[in-house]
């Protein structure tokens, strides 16, 4: 039975749920290796089977187009039926944080000193923008230009796509 609650796992999500589509969600479980996916009538599937590596970071494009899966530099998207790989690309460095852009047409991947923009269609790069920042949560702004991340350094990272610019952002107190 896979795991459900929801913890932080030191860096990775270990237990983050994500939306598929209108209703169910997707999540990595306990063994950190097989991704799941829960129903609205409470049904849990496995929707793909275990990988060489753990999964380092988890997300979802919108409209159950695909399920977005790290497993240290490797990226792979997902069918959320049937968890067959669609397309895969491996980065220059470790993956901690996956955010689609809301058009789901550019995927971001934040790890340790990097923040790499891909192109959904071909997880071709679009950027890859210097940062110094630990990797936590990311995501965009509505409109696609900024990506935001909270750092576990109690900062927090903003990143212009169009400029290709990062910011850190520091002194936050801790919640």
């Amino acid at each position: 039975m896979p795991w459900r609650e929801q913890h932080r796992l030191g860096r990775r999500q270990r237990g983050e749920r994500r939306r598929v589509a209108q209703q169910g969600f997707v999540f990595v479980h306990v063994d950190q290796s097989e991704i799941w996916r829960a129903t609205a009538r409470g049904q849990t599937l496995r929707v793909a089977k275990a990988g060489r590596e753990p999964v380092t970071a988890l997300a979802t494009l919108p409209d159950r187009q695909g399920i977005l899966v790290a497993r240290g530099s490797g990226l792979e998207i997902l069918s959320p039926e049937d968890g067959f790989s669609f397309r895969a690309a491996m980065l220059d460095h470790d993956i901690r944080s996956i955010a689609a852009s809301p058009d789901a047409s550019r995927i971001a991947c934040w790890g340790q000193g990097h923040v790499t923009i891909l192109r959904t269609e071909d997880l071709s790069a679009d950027a890859r923008i210097d940062s110094n920042c630990e990797p936590g949560v990311l995501d965009w702004s509505p409109d696609g230009r900024w990506l935001i991340g909270g750092s576990g350094d109690k900062a927090v990272l903003l990143v212009d796509t169009d400029a290709g610019l990062a910011d850190r952002i520091v002194d936050f107190p801790a919640p």
